[in-house]
């Protein structure tokens, strides 16, 4: 079963390196993407697009607002990754600062999320209205910590 797994956090809070924890763990096939790379590294052959994941496999995406946020899909490539990974058996992992920044169908097929510290008032309201009561103090939250949900 394909998972969807979505970090959120403040800058410092360890978003990344918990990334690259929950990559390491993963037994298939992994794509990672960095934001700060070309989007053709993502792919061996240059041609980045859902016929590049193979089944089993992991995406795993740094800031992935900034490629699927609330206007949209940056890429067609992504857009076909969440819509139709899933049907292949492709699993994706993403992090962000802002839930509220985040395309809402990454929300929706949301397998689990990890939040953060966060302390912007729309996005402490996005993940109570999301994922539940729980999420009311996350601000308090020191750096490294986590609340780990599974809706």
């Amino acid at each position: 079963m394909a998972d969807v797994v979505l970090i959120f956090g403040r800058r410092g809070t360890g978003k990344t390196y918990l990334l690259r924890e929950l990559c390491r763990e993963w037994d298939g096939p992994l794509y990672v993407h960095d934001p700060m790379a070309q989007l053709d590294d993502l792919d061996p052959d240059g041609d980045a697009d859902e016929t590049s994941l193979v089944p089993g496999a992991m995406l795993a995406l740094d800031e992935i607002d900034l490629l699927a946020g609330v206007r949209g899909y940056r890429e067609v490539w992504v857009q076909h990754a969440v819509h139709y990974g899933r049907h292949l058996g492709v699993s994706l992992i993403g992090t962000s600062r802002r839930p509220a920044s985040v395309h809402r169908d990454l929300s929706a097929l949301a397998t689990e999320v990890y939040v953060g510290r966060i302390t912007e008032p729309r996005d402490i309201k996005y993940c109570v209205d999301a994922w539940g009561e729980q999420f009311n103090n996350i601000n308090t939250l020191p750096p490294w910590q986590f609340l780990h949900y599974f809706p």
